[in-house]
Parts: C-alpha cells; sequence; structure tokens
C-alpha cells in the first residue's frame, strides 16, 4: 500500500509556475512512484543539502530541456505518509543521447 504525500507549507516554492503540463504530470508521477516505495527509492541527504530526512532525485526531459528535482522528505509519525518539506528544481538543454 502507498504511503500518502504530505506537502511541507513551502515544499514546492522553488517549483516555477511556468512549467509546462507535462512535466508537472512527470513530476507527480515520480513522487507517486516514490509514495509506493520510498524505502528504496529515497536516498540518504548527501552535502551540500541539509542532513535530515532522505532525498529523491530524479529529472523529467521534454522539449529538448532536462528539469530536474530532487525531492526532500520524512516519514511522519505512524509511518503512514511521506512528508515532501523540500523540493529543489534546476534545468538545461538536453539532446536526448
Amino acid at each position: 500500500m502507498p504511503y500518502g504525500i504530505l506537502f511541507g507549507e513551502k515544499a514546492l516554492s522553488r517549483i516555477p509556475d511556468s512549467l509546462p503540463p507535462e512535466v508537472l504530470d512527470e513530476f507527480e508521477a515520480a513522487l507517486q512512484s516514490l509514495a509506493r516505495d520510498p524505502l528504496n527509492l529515497g536516498q540518504r541527504t548527501t552535502f551540500p543539502y541539509p542532513p535530515r530526512g532522505k532525498m529523491f532525485p530524479f529529472h523529467v526531459d521534454h522539449a529538448g530541456i532536462r528539469h530536474y528535482f530532487v525531492a526532500f522528505f520524512v516519514f511522519t509519525p505512524g509511518e503512514r505518509n511521506i512528508l515532501i518539506f523540500s523540493v529543489t528544481y534546476d534545468a538545461s538543454p538536453w539532446r536526448g543521447d
């Protein structure tokens, strides 16, 4: 059974409002995948990220741009949900090699 997904107050503040719907759909699908298996998909945080919780790096390729995301999360008390407290974002041109 997948974990529920909760978002911290400013968790999505770094995600641009201008992202195409296709990228947002893939972003949501990646988080749903994380909710199904956070123990295996989550990684220990490493420098330069804060030493709190786990991180889940992933990317979405769309229209020649690779959109990089890192979702930072912790398990809530009772371990029925994951709380995503921050998401970083970056993008760069990509040629699909």
